[in-house]
């Protein structure tokens, strides 16, 4: 039996993001592999490709199972830096203001984790924000999101936020961002 490597904030960021505890196991399922690959070099288990929401979003999801695994409370997270870079590369949004003068972060999540995040992340506490959305067939869903549109504030989060392990395709998109807005 594999040991359990020790979890990193980034490895924790992964599994606050896209993890979720099915009775005795921790499932980490996405699109993007490098993050299910992430989890798989600290548990051990092998991911595979999962069809089953393939129709959804026209390509399989990674997943991987592990009962090694278990999702941390907020309050044993020590690695704010590593657990931000995760999560904000998941469930983050950078792009520009309405008219394209400044840089935008948008970042979704539930309450308890985009407040933990504000108290962390390196810019001035924001009023959260409520989203619902009604999606055919009766669906209705709910989150949060913080929004910093301050080109300073924006630059010094994404500057924090830089370090290892990180998803570089993630980051390299980021980055023509930046430089085309610096350009201009």
């Amino acid at each position: 039996m594999n040991k359990l490597k020790q979890l990193t904030g980034y490895h924790q960021g992964i599994l606050y993001a896209i993890g979720y505890s099915d009775g005795n196991r921790v499932i980490v399922r996405s699109i993007d592999k490098w993050y299910v690959y992430t989890i798989s070099e600290i548990c051990g288990n092998t991911p595979y490709p999962n069809n089953y929401y393939r129709d959804r979003d026209k390509t399989p999801q990674w997943t991987i199972k592990s009962a090694k695994l278990s999702i941390p409370a907020l309050a044993d997270i020590s690695d704010w830096q590593g657990f931000c870079r995760a999560y904000i590369e998941i469930h983050g949004i950078l792009d520009t203001t309405r008219g394209g003068k400044g840089l935008r972060l948008r970042i979704y999540g539930s309450e308890d984790v985009l407040t933990a995040i504000m108290e962390h992340l390196p810019a001035a506490p924001k009023k959260l924000q409520y989203i619902t959305n009604s999606i055919a067939g009766g669906y209705t869903g709910s989150t949060c999101a913080i929004y910093y549109q301050s080109s300073l504030e924006v630059l010094t989060i994404m500057s924090w936020i830089d370090g290892e392990p990180k998803n570089e395709s993630v980051h390299g998109r980021w980055r023509k961002i930046i430089n085309k807005k610096h350009s201009e």
